[in-house]
């Protein structure tokens, strides 16, 4: 097991192996605001923060809380829905027929 920090979060993950360039292929054991439990990461050497052979995996419930921690974190970032729809179209108009299609219609 090894603690890294990668994009500002710190987890738990699952060493895979070391690739050529010095960085780890990694599998993370928690959950953070942009992956899941498995997902397969590449970590420069600087996010490890330890790597132990007998690190206690995380009880998932917490693991769980953590989750929506990040996500409350991530969710400080993005637009507000009620921003957005606000700057939405206020009325939705209807495709007009072009010229050749009228044309097209009165020969029939």
């Amino acid at each position: 097991m090894a603690r890294i920090r990668w994009y500002g979060q710190e987890f738990t993950a699952e060493p895979i192996k070391q690739l050529p360039n010095g960085n780890w292929l990694m599998r993370s054991k928690e959950h953070g605001a942009r992956f899941v439990p498995g997902t397969e990461i590449e970590v420069r050497q600087s996010e490890i923060i330890e790597m132990a052979a007998a690190e206690k995996p995380t009880d998932p419930k917490a693991s769980l809380g953590m989750l929506e921690a990040a996500m409350a974190e991530e969710r400080k970032t993005l637009t507000p829905v009620t921003e957005l729809l606000a700057q939405a179209p206020k009325t939705v108009r209807e495709p007009q027929p072009s010229d050749d299609q009228v044309k097209a219609r009165s020969d029939l």
